[in-house]
């Protein structure tokens, strides 16, 4: 399953219009919005401790993670950024999407 995953992604086309199926991070940005002032909430109900880490698991093209990112930001909550993506091509589409982590 892993090779197979990895031949899949690789050709870094599976999202969107153009690809197999659409996720919904990109039928509209409310649902990584609300996730990331949900996230916001949890953080600032925690005193805003500093060593906190945003970790996404098979972000696709890390559009969900752009927009919670995005709206945390807002609050001054900028955690650490972790992909778990084992496709080159993906890895690539997810830096151009979301910056570096501090």
């Amino acid at each position: 399953m892993r090779l197979s995953n990895l031949e899949y992604y690789a050709k870094g086309t599976a999202f969107g219009v153009e690809g197999d199926f659409i996720t919904a991070p990109e039928v509209s940005q409310m649902f990584g919005e609300l996730i990331g002032l949900w996230l916001t909430d949890q953080w600032m109900r925690m005193n805003r401790p500093d060593n906190c880490h945003y970790v996404e698991l098979g972000p696709g093209r890390g559009v969900l993670a752009a927009d919670a990112l995005r709206c945390m930001a807002r609050f001054e909550f900028e955690p650490r950024i972790t992909f778990v993506e084992n496709s080159e091509a993906l890895q690539e589409v997810q830096t151009a999407h979301v910056q570096t982590p501090k």
